[in-house]
């Protein structure tokens, strides 16, 4: 059909590799518009529109024809990756502090069960040394008198609460 339109308004081959669908649909609109009045596509003003149609500024890059014929087909666009991109980054940030956060959490469990073994292993000695301090003085009642072994507590008390200060 666009090779019927190029014969009827008199555009060479050349002028067609230029031309992008909207500039053909509107010759053919305007080639449409003039038949429905019953006016003939060589007058002088068609002409000038067609002319003015062609002479506009060709894009940057000629498309040419299309090698499948569809060129009533839009032309895809590159695909616009800084969007994708963004949330993708904006996932893994969410992704690394979600990560961190159970990190965080994670070392506090594993600092208090740390805490309550030492607790316990603390317990566990104290609880012992209390136990041969106690055997020991049972020994030392054996060998002394009884108020000898309660003085001799009081002055190892009294030492121990010295040293620990």
């Amino acid at each position: 059909m666009f090779s019927y339109l190029l014969k009827k308004t008199g555009l060479k081959s050349d002028d067609q590799e230029n031309l992008t669908d909207n500039k053909m649909a509107q010759v053919a609109e305007k080639k449409v518009s003039l038949e429905t009045k019953g006016t003939q596509t060589s007058s002088p003003q068609v002409q000038s529109d067609i002319k003015d149609v062609v002479d506009a500024p060709a894009p940057s890059k000629p498309l040419g024809m299309r090698v499948s014929g569809k060129q009533w087909k839009e032309s895809k666009k590159p695909l616009r990756t800084n969007a994708v991109v963004k949330t993708a980054w904006e996932k893994k940030r969410l992704a690394q502090l979600e990560l961190k956060a159970i990190k965080a959490k994670e070392k506090e469990l594993k600092d208090e069960k740390q805490a309550a073994t030492q607790a316990r292993i603390k317990a566990i000695k104290e609880k012992k040394a209390a136990k041969e301090e106690k055997e020991r003085y049972a020994k030392l009642s054996e060998k002394m008198h009884a108020k000898r072994v309660a003085r001799l507590r009081k002055r190892e008390k009294r030492n121990k609460l010295l040293k620990e200060r």
